[in-house]
């Protein structure tokens, strides 16, 4: 039996338009989350010091070549799999050590705060807001958007 649906066909193209030195570079580097790494990896005589540049640049041509999220989704990264990182990414802790020795286990708020923005990100709730002040320097901060906004005169949607 014979199946041939649209989806396989649209993955075994991606594969396709990929030389097999791209196909071991993206593996390598959803394995590891370091272009200089995977670019060491598939090209091993190449310096170090060009090695995240050429990187960068092979990123560059994987994208101009296939459709970046497909390709993603290909090598396992799909939606799923991004809510269930971000999931553990909210309940971070982080170890404190003072003089090698282990003081305290707290909550991570850097990552929990950075958690919770692509969270919102990933939702579409997330509108960035540039405030420009008569201090020198720009600040930047966003702003989560709910799906309903409260009314002011209800007294039982207020927070």
């Amino acid at each position: 039996m014979k199946t041939n649906t649209r989806e396989s066909t649209t993955k075994h193209n991606l594969s396709e338009k990929l030389t097999p030195r791209e196909r071991a570079f993206m593996t390598k580097l959803l394995a590891c989350n370091n272009q200089k790494t995977a670019y060491l990896f598939v090209s091993p005589g190449v310096v170090d010091s060009t090695a995240k540049s050429q990187g960068s640049k092979m990123v560059k041509r994987i994208k101009s070549k296939v459709d970046w999220a497909r390709l993603l989704e290909e090598y396992g990264f799909d939606d799923f799999t991004l809510l269930y990182g971000l999931k553990g990414m909210l309940n971070a802790r982080i170890t404190k050590f003072w003089r090698d020795k282990k003081i305290a286990t707290v909550v991570d708020n850097a990552t929990r705060m950075r958690a919770i923005e692509l969270l919102a990100n990933l939702r579409g709730k997330l509108k960035l807001h540039l405030e420009l002040s008569d201090e020198p320097g720009r600040k930047m901060y966003f702003v989560l958007s709910p799906d309903v906004w409260p009314d002011k005169d209800d007294k039982d949607s207020a927070l």
